[in-house]
């Protein structure tokens, strides 16, 4: 299966041109890894979220939600899409959304070794057995069933995203990249004067960071159309 990761690069918003500190992007096509990190980073603050129900109100309950939000804690957490269809208008929100209102790029890639899983929207999650740790708090672990679901739930607003990820003790994901689309915003459009060619120098220095230079870069045929054309320099 295909996937996408968008990410927006640091640019000059006047000229246009990449930024120095772009080391994270630039870290994934050498490296040929995406990043995972932790879910409290995320810009949904009720991702990860949870329900229950108890009928008691114990000081054993607070242990036991600590000692759920440790196992939390410790997991990380790669995001990001399953590959869209041609002409899906909810990709285009990805670019504007995940990738610098389209000053970036999106790489399609296939995992190499691990699991991808896929978000459950308006979900939440039910622990039904909260009370029954509640004898033995000390003893409870989350089982690894009852921690997946807790970590790929998401609420509905966000289903526009066609999210999967891939929970994890590592900081990195081994990929297999398989292509990059530079965004619209690079392209030149009707007022824009700048000199030379801004696709040409973006895929030019991404092709000399990436581990395996055979890897196709694509561009946008001008910034208000879907067609994608090969870098051919």
């Amino acid at each position: 299966m295909i996937f996408s990761k968008f990410c927006g690069l640091k640019v000059n918003t006047e000229t246009g041109m990449l930024k120095e500190d772009n080391s994270r992007f630039f870290e994934i096509l050498k490296n040929n890894k995406l990043h995972a990190s932790k879910f409290f980073k995320f810009n949904d603050m009720l991702d990860c979220s949870f329900s229950f129900d108890i009928t008691k109100n114990s000081k054993k309950l607070e242990k036991l939600l600590q000692k759920i939000y440790k196992e939390k804690y410790t997991k990380n957490i790669c995001c990001f899409s399953k590959k869209f269809k041609k002409d899906d208008p909810n990709e285009f929100l990805m670019w504007a959304h995940y990738a610098n209102s389209h000053y970036g790029i999106r790489i399609d890639f296939e995992l190499l070794k691990n699991k991808a899983i896929d978000i459950k929207y308006n979900k939440c999650p039910f622990l039904s057995n909260i009370e029954k740790h509640l004898v033995d708090v000390d003893n409870f672990e989350l089982n690894e069933k009852d921690l997946e679901n807790i970590m790929t739930c998401k609420g509905g607003i966000w289903r526009y995203e066609n999210e999967y990820r891939v929970i994890t003790d590592e900081e990195k994901i081994p990929i297999n990249i398989k292509k990059i689309v530079i965004g619209r915003a690079f392209c030149k459009n009707i007022q824009d004067e700048r000199e030379p060619n801004l696709i040409s120098i973006i895929a030019k220095e991404i092709k000399n960071n990436l581990k395996n230079e055979n890897i196709p870069i694509y561009f946008y045929k001008d910034r208000y159309s879907n067609q994608e054309i090969k870098f051919k320099g």
